[in-house]
Parts: structure tokens; C-alpha cells; sequence
């Protein structure tokens, strides 16, 4: 099979839960191994930069940013330009970003301190007592209301005993994934049409 080489690789989406607003394709001229490797390493490095934090929301979101900051210091930029109204609604999902981050932090830390060492029961109402504040603070309300609706099933299955803490953690971060995914989608669309549908608070 033959290399190709000298080619415009696609990297990683930039979407605006990195800190990067637009969900714009990061390129560069490498070769596949290069790229795999270049990913590799910023995926890595991210691993790295998240260590302590324990709320997946805000931990996929300071990862990805990480990945992000990693490509472009290794040469890769945008691939696309915005028009005015597209770069001033992607400007906003990247306030507005930073703004949920910012937010997001003490609520991550409590739950981290004050949450986790509870038993199963006290550890989800611990949790599930900062859900009023977490919708409040999320850029898109409606979809943090609708992943709550979601986890309701695997917290009744932490409650029976038929799943362990560390299981239900490694579910409720599979769809933690899809909410982001939803959120993604949202902000990209949000942003090719020049319209901000984000939290009005921000």
C-alpha cells in the first residue's frame, strides 16, 4: 500500500466547548503517521492537564480545550473563515464558555470534597442537590435538563445495588459524551446561521 504524504490532514473539530468557538476542522500538511502521533501526544498531554477534576462536564471540556491549545502549538490552524455575524455568534459561545468553566468550578469541587466520600444514597441526593445551579450556569438549559432526565435510570440501578459507583461513573460520563455532542451540534449550527440560542445570561 502506498503512503500518501504531503496531504491536508484533518486533525480535531474545534467546536466551541474547547474555548475555540467556531466548529471549525484544524489542518495542517502531514502525513497519517504524523498525525496519529500528533494526536496522540495532545491527547496525552490533555490527560495530564485534567488531573483532579472529577465532574465530567467540566472534565471533557478542560481536555478538549487542552487538545485544542496542543495542535495549534504544533502548527495546525483553522481551516475555514467566518463571516461578521458567524464570528460574532462565535464569539459569544466562547464567552459564554468560559463563563460556564468559570462557574463550573466550585461546583466540581464541591462535589469532588463534599459529595463523593457519602455513601451511594447521600452521594447521589449530595449531587443531584446541585442540579438546580448546574442547569442554571450550563449554556444550553434545556439539554442539561434533558441529561438529567437521562441519568435517572442508572442512579436507580447505583440505588438497587446492580451497578458500583466507578460503573455508574463510567455511565453517566458515556452520556455526559452525548450531551456534549448535542451541544456541539447546537452551537455549530447556531453559529452557520449567525444566531446565538445559548443561556440569555450570557
Amino acid at each position: 500500500m502506498t503512503k500518501r504524504k504531503g496531504f491536508t490532514a484533518l486533525a480535531i473539530a474545534a467546536v466551541f466547548m474547547t474555548g475555540c468557538a467556531p466548529k471549525i476542522l484544524l489542518t495542517k500538511n502531514v502525513t497519517q503517521e504524523q498525525l496519529a502521533k500528533d494526536n496522540a501526544e495532545c491527547n496525552l498531554e490533555a490527560m495530564k492537564a485534567v488531573i483532579g477534576l472529577s465532574q465530567s462536564l467540566l472534565l471533557e471540556v478542560e481536555r478538549n480545550k487542552a487538545i485544542n491549545y496542543c495542535l495549534q502549538a504544533k502548527g495546525y490552524a483553522y481551516e475555514q473563515k467566518l463571516n461578521d455575524q458567524q464570528q460574532s455568534t462565535a464569539d459569544r459561545y466562547k464567552q459564554a464558555n468560559s463563563k460556564m468553566t468559570e462557574k463550573m468550578v466550585p461546583i466540581s469541587e464541591y462535589i469532588t470534597n463534599t459529595c463523593r466520600p457519602m455513601d451511594d444514597k447521600g452521594y447521589l441526593d449530595c449531587i443531584n442537590g446541585k442540579k438546580d445551579e448546574i442547569i442554571a450556569v450550563s449554556i444550553f438549559p434545556d439539554l442539561e435538563i434533558k441529561s438529567y432526565d437521562a441519568r435517572k435510570e442508572i442512579e436507580q440501578q447505583l440505588l438497587r445495588k446492580e451497578i458500583s459507583r466507578r460503573e455508574f461513573k463510567d455511565e453517566d460520563t458515556k452520556l455526559q459524551g452525548i450531551f456534549l455532542k448535542q451541544m456541539d451540534e447546537r452551537a455549530d449550527n447556531d453559529i452557520k446561521a449567525g444566531v446565538y440560542t445559548g443561556n440569555s445570561k450570557y
